[in-house]
């Protein structure tokens, strides 16, 4: 589906009806617009996809975060007899 718009004097660009349905987009939510290198164009994600895909791709990753960093550090350290 595509739609032509009009950018308005702030930069703004109204998401057409039914692409907001098609999303599930209400007022209110937050959305993410990634510039396509290269090709000139935007992507606009709902923030709430966004989300999920990584919550997928990193599903099997045990642990948090900080706590794979404060591992690393310590092992680190200890190669350098700190």
């Amino acid at each position: 589906m595509s739609k032509t718009m009009t950018v308005g004097p702030k930069g703004q660009v109204v998401i057409p009806a039914e692409m907001r349905a098609e999303l599930g987009l209400k007022p209110g939510d937050q959305v993410v617009l990634d510039l396509v290198e290269g090709e000139g164009a935007i992507t606009l994600t709902a923030r709430r996809e966004r989300l999920r895909r990584l919550r997928g791709k990193y599903a099997g990753l045990e642990g948090s975060m900080a706590e794979e960093l404060h591992n690393e550090r310590r092992e680190q350290a200890e190669a350098k007899d700190w």
